[in-house]
């Protein structure tokens, strides 16, 4: 027979199965093969027919097994997800590590795990799904802790060089770059910070600068900044119109002349006569 359908439990009996016709014999003796509906599901069932000549035939019957209304799994697997997980960079998750799971009917419910990344330190979400033989499913998410296997783990700070005679003017800011070189054994970019500073006035200040890696390691470098005055712009003297040496009249001695002659200085005036 087709479509065979029985609950969970039931026995089977031959007119259920097949129905049997002999050419000689109305009532062959019909078996009934081993079977079990102790759970849901499609089982085969071999029938024998068996006529008072001794000839026999067998056939195979799909029976579905189904549980009875009242008792159909209708629940979802509890899931209880674990607290703590904590992995190495690397390591692949399973669910016993992550769940634990328990089923109203199903002793080993199917538990997957969905898809996460371990390539890195920090924490991730995976999501685990635990479902039962009756299709019943639940879902939960488990938070997971990366780290770096102990022999890698960072635990070296940055290392930090102060510059030396830095030098700026009232009112400059100050930079990182102007001030440090910063180098770390794993961290290609330190986060960089300067600490409080006042170049409001001339003078010589102690700035301090600390440097942290992703891993969380820092260190501190105090580095002194001579502050000074800015620089005034260049003034030229002023420049006074060129002024001429003033001409005195030219004085004239009317009648009065002079002659060298020989060693001596011949002077004569109009008003007199040499003698």
């Amino acid at each position: 027979k087709q479509g065979v359908t029985v609950h969970v439990g039931d026995s089977l009996n031959a007119g259920d199965l097949v129905e049997v016709r002999d050419n000689k014999d109305p009532n062959p003796v019909v078996t009934v093969g081993a079977y079990d509906t102790s759970k849901a599901g499609e089982i085969q069932v071999t029938v024998t027919a068996t006529d008072a000549s001794g000839n026999s035939s067998s056939t195979t019957v799909t029976v579905n097994v189904v549980e009875k209304e009242e008792e159909k799994d209708t629940e979802a697997p509890v899931i209880t997800a674990k607290q703590g997980v904590t992995v190495n960079v690397g390591d692949k998750l399973s669910s016993e590590s992550l769940v634990s799971v328990k089923d109203n009917k199903d002793p080993n419910p199917v538990v997957t795990v969905g898809e996460y990344d371990t390539s890195k330190p920090g924490t991730i979400s995976v999501q685990v799904t635990a479902t039962d033989n009756a299709g019943n499913s639940s879902t939960a998410t488990v938070s997971v802790n990366v780290v770096e296997k102990e022999e890698e783990k960072d635990t070296e700070a940055p290392v930090i060089t102060g510059k030396q005679g830095v030098t700026v003017h009232v009112g400059d800011k100050l930079s990182p770059g102007s001030l440090v070189s910063v180098k770390d054994n794993k961290d290609p970019n330190p986060v960089v910070t300067v600490g409080a500073y006042d170049t409001s006035k001339p003078g010589a200040i102690s700035v301090q600068v600390t440097a942290t890696d992703k891993a969380g390691n820092s260190s501190t470098e105090t580095v002194n900044v001579i502050v000074l005055e800015k620089e005034k712009p260049e003034q030229k003297p002023e420049q006074k119109p060129e002024q001429k040496p003033e001409q005195k009249p030219e004085q004239k001695n009317a009648g009065i002349t002079s002659k060298e002659q020989g060693n001596g200085l011949l002077a004569s005036n109009s008003n007199d006569v040499a003698k």
